[in-house]
């Protein structure tokens, strides 16, 4: 069989997986376990935000209140969750100037803001392909684009974003869309939409953290950058503010309380004894600023700048506390995968190529996963509480995954793989 044909075939095959599981074995549990949900809310990561900025705006609540926590829970579930509950209580832990972003959808009955956002996020979706392509650097091809947006949309952790509403994509675009436009040195537009990714604060710290060194490192060139997010930033504060005062103490205490959701652990605590995890964890995180501090020369659509940006991404997903649900948060390493794809296909020494093919063959196991539980569910009719932990399996890589990547993608650069890739 011709070797594109076969590689067709298998994305269709992972595609069909992902999408499978999601709408024909997670949907139909999820509807039958959260009975008396408000619409498509049972599975819509966007109705917490929306209620809680509705209810700021026409009911002025706060939205970190308990109170406003009990009626997203009755939207999500049909019914409060009690305290002793280990389900994941939905409750506005978001800074409060996302409602800025939410207002103009708060006046709309959810059915017809979910399906707005549903569009959004599927558009935005569609352009992370190519956005982060061209803000990593390199030269692509046409039809390495066109394979990016195909195995995307196969992959497991976008099916999974799309159906919840998760704002992971938001921040993955604003951050594509930011990196786009440092190559076309558009510093201050660029500066609004890193601003704009801190929606979810946990997702975009160390590519912020990246972003300033950078800078910094250049102020008299880069200042605009810097300035700009700054700026943003006050704007945004400053709204939060009017529409709900004191809101940053109880944002904090929210954050604290998801810190705190049973199973929130750092990623190394899943898989390592807890002191060991630290170590490691910290280790991770200082060899990435090593590494960050002498690329902060680089430039933007420079194959070292795009690395940098690649390797902030995939260190957050190694620090940020997670569990296995969280699936749909590994978009953030489709950057070190498009870095790892291009190692694997140009004429370098084996073993960067090798590690480079496992890490891939890791990222896409949940799409594998997928397949599997859905051939026995849907074909087989094997009932999914029959499956057990089997039922699980595109969710086992949430762990290791990030922590692969990070490994290998230092030891690409420790060799000197880039130069050997042409972007010295």
């Amino acid at each position: 069989m011709n070797r594109r044909i076969f590689l067709l075939l298998l994305i269709v095959l992972l595609g069909w997986g992902s999408w499978a599981y999601i709408y024909g074995v997670l949907d139909p549990f999820w509807k039958a376990q959260r009975t008396g949900s408000v619409g498509s809310a049972y599975h819509s990561d966007f109705y917490a935000r929306w209620l809680g900025t509705r209810l700021t705006l026409v009911h002025h609540a706060d939205p970190y209140s308990e109170a406003v926590t009990k009626e997203i829970q009755k939207g999500i579930y049909g019914h409060p969750l009690d305290a002793a509950s280990k389900m994941d209580p939905h409750a506005f832990a978001y800074p409060a100037y996302v409602m800025v972003l939410i207002a103009p959808l708060a006046i709309f009955p959810f059915k017809i803001a979910a399906t707005v956002v549903s569009v959004i996020l599927f558009l935005m979706a569609l352009s992370l392909g190519p956005l982060l392509m061209f803000g990593l650097g390199w030269n692509w091809s046409p039809r390495s684009r066109w394979i990016t947006i195909v195995v995307l949309f196969a992959s497991f952790p976008l099916v999974e974003a799309l159906y919840v509403q998760q704002s992971a994509i938001l921040v993955m675009f604003t951050i594509a869309m930011g990196l786009a436009l440092l190559v076309k040195r558009r510093l201050v537009v660029a500066g609004i939409l890193f601003a704009l990714s801190t929606v979810s604060p946990q997702l975009s710290v160390l590519m912020l953290a990246w972003l300033f060194l950078w800078s910094v490192a250049q102020w008299r060139r880069r200042s605009r950058l810097l300035i700009s997010f700054l700026a943003t930033m006050l704007l945004l504060l400053l709204s939060a503010e009017l529409l709900v005062r004191g809101w940053l103490k109880g944002w904090l205490s929210s954050i604290n309380a998801y810190l705190h959701y049973p199973d929130m652990r750092a990623p190394a605590q899943w898989l390592l004894p807890p002191a060991l995890a630290r170590v490691v964890t910290l280790v991770a995180l200082i060899s990435t600023f090593v590494v960050l501090w002498r690329l902060r020369g680089s430039e933007p659509g420079e194959g070292k700048f795009g690395f940098a940006s690649a390797l902030a991404l995939a260190t957050t997903l190694v620090i940020v506390p997670t569990w296995p649900a969280l699936q749909y948060n590994q978009l953030l390493l489709l950057p070190a995968a498009l870095v790892l794809a291009r190692v694997c296909t140009h004429e370098i020494p084996v073993p960067p190529r090798v590690l480079s093919f496992i890490t891939l063959i890791l990222f896409a196991f949940s799409s594998v996963g997928a397949v599997f539980v859905s051939v026995a569910t849907l074909i087989f009719k094997v009932p999914v509480a029959q499956l057990g932990h089997a039922a699980e399996m595109p969710l086992v890589n949430f762990a290791v995954a990030p922590f692969t990547t990070l490994a290998v993608m230092t030891y690409i650069y420790s060799t000197s793989t880039l130069e050997q890739l042409g972007v010295a």
